[in-house]
Formats: C-alpha cells, structure tokens, sequence
C-alpha cells in the first residue's frame, strides 16, 4: 500500500511538470541584462606586469523561461591587453544553455557552460579574486547537467569535455563530475568529485593527447557558515593529475577565509597552501580583499594576494604579490 501511494505521488510530481503551462513565443519570456567593467590584474614579480585577462568587459545576458523550459546566453566583449593577451579587443560565447526545470531541479543540455561541481568548489572563499580551490573543470562544452535541490538537500552532476572544437581528436579530454550537499540559514556544505581524461599537455598548458588509460580525479569539501557579524569558509581538496611523463602526481590543499560587511562595504582575508609531489609547485599564499557597493547598479572590487613558494630556485620563482582592481556598472 505504502508502495503504491509513493508511485503516485511521483508520478503526479512529474505529470504536474509536464502539463505545466508553455506559452507561444513572446517578449516577456526573456530577461535582458549584463554588466560593464573595467579592471585588470597587476603582477609585481612578472616582466610585463599588467594585463586585463577578462576584467575589462561587456557582458551581456539573456535568460529564457517559458512554464518549465528555461534557457541562458552569455555574450562577453573583452579588452585583452597586456602580459600574455592578444592586444585586442575580442567577443567569447561565454555560455549557451536550454533545459528544463522540473522544480526539483533542472536538466540541461549546453554548448559552454559551468560544470556542475564548479556551482560549489569554492563555496568556502569569501575573498572577492583570489580564493583558492580545487583545480576542477570549471567552463567547459557540449555539458549535459542535472542540477538542483530539496528540503535543504543540494546536488548536481555534469558531463563535459574540453574542448569546442568538434574535429579535435586528440587533446579532447572528457569527463564528469558532481556534489551533494545540504544548505541551511546559517551554513552550508559539500562533497564533490571529478574524473576526467589524463592528457599530456604542451609548455603552455593545452593539451595535446591524451594518456591511455589514466584520469585526473579531484575530490573536494568547501562550505560556509554565517555568524553575523562575520561569515567564514573552507575549501579542502585533493587531486591526482598524470604529467607528461606519464607520472602521477598528487596534490592536497586548503583554504580558509573570513568577510565582515559594514553598510556597502565587504572586507575579507584569506590564507591557503598547497602541498605537491613536485615542491616547486607547492606555495602559501595570503590575501586581503575589499567590495564596495556605491549604489544598486555600481560596484568596485580589489583583491591582493601574497603567495609564497615552498622552493624559490626554480625559473627564479620567488614571492610575489599580486593586484586586482575592478569597477562595474550592471544593468
């Protein structure tokens, strides 16, 4: 009897769903906004020490939802200027989604998108830039996602691959990954993990084959909690990456930060370090930020880290201390 009752009340969850209301193509299904900033990065321990990398940008947005069909497209034109960027001015499909929300969560096919893990990696950092995580996949392609939560209960899960280009063979990594968690007034937490293709990789980091028969894994746990005066947050993680000379290398990390918010104006701190299997690649670092809120539509961001590499003798690594600055107009 117990059986039969909850066969019918999920099925008339999903019946509710399906018979929910899709109306002819009109205006009002859309929404319309983006957001104008102008910003860049500044690097004191780097030749050419000042590039824009994304922060200079109009991003434009549209969102679609008509009954349970919803639906996303995200046109950014950036500046890239400076270290390592084209001298340009350059347009990106940054995201391009359509699904459906079923209320328990939706069910999305995209062309680019976030990943599902990507929503909750850096759950922990209240930082305005330069928080730490787990090195997960975060924008990716062809990324079918079911994602969504109930009665505090949070979970998703993704599909993706690396790379748009639909002939490319060779570097194309694929993968999954997704979290649960659960989130309440006062705090929230997750468990997530990846698996994806191990690649070998050129000298600046894109991939050029993959490596048969091994994967990257990321295991990650980030959360928050809210004390009022002060909010605080920890990302933890472990990941598993093959180099080029088919050699696993792991590597664990933490970070742990903290905000306060007085008015308009958010303060934050954070410290993190990284322990790898290769020690020139472990590093601490420490930042501070600041986000002021001028007024619904105005905003100015900075961040300033600090980082510290464990070994300083190799390609000259030694501490260096980074900038970003950022102001923007949403509409």
């Amino acid at each position: 009897m117990q059986k039969t009752i909850l066969a019918a009340v999920v099925a008339s969850v999903f019946a509710g769903q399906a018979m929910a209301e899709i109306k002819p193509l009109s205006a009002d299904q859309f929404t319309i906004g983006g957001e104008a900033t102008v910003g860049g990065y500044y690097n004191d321990n780097a030749d050419q020490k000042y590039m824009t990398d994304g922060a200079t940008v109009l991003q434009l947005e549209t969102s679609y939802k008509n009954g349970g069909i919803v639906g996303y497209v995200e046109v950014d034109i950036k500046a890239e200027y400076g270290r390592g960027m084209d001298e340009d001015v350059v347009s990106d499909l940054d995201k391009a989604w359509i699904g459906y929300d079923f209320g328990f969560g939706t069910l999305s096919y995209a062309l680019e998108n976030d990943t599902a893990l990507d929503a909750v990696d850096g759950a922990g950092d209240m930082t305005y830039e330069f928080g730490m995580s787990a090195p997960d996949a975060s924008d990716a392609f062809d990324v079918v996602k079911f994602q969504g939560g109930v009665s505090g209960f949070a979970y998703g899960v993704s599909y993706f691959e690396t790379d748009e280009d639909k002939d490319q063979k060779e570097g194309k990594q694929s993968g999954y990954n997704g979290y649960v968690g659960f989130e309440a007034d006062m705090f929230s937490v997750y468990a997530g993990y990846e698996k994806k293709d191990a690649a070998y990789r050129d000298d600046d980091g894109n991939a050029t084959s993959l490596i048969k028969g091994e994967e990257d894994t990321v295991s990650t746990v980030t959360g928050n909690i809210d004390l009022g005066a002060v909010q605080l947050g920890a990302n933890i993680w472990k990941a598993e990456v093959f180099t080029a000379e088919n050699v696993s290398e792991e590597h664990d990390g933490f970070y742990v930060s903290a905000a306060s918010t007085f008015n308009t104006l958010t303060l934050s701190t954070g410290y993190g370090e990284v322990d790898h299997d290769d020690k020139f690649e472990s590093y601490k670092q420490f930042n501070v930020a600041g986000f002021y809120q001028m007024s619904s539509n105005t905003f100015v961001g900075v961040d300033v880290a600090y980082n510290m590499p464990e070994v300083e003798i190799k390609n000259d690594q030694e501490d260096e201390t980074r900038v970003f600055l950022k102001a923007g107009y949403t509409f």
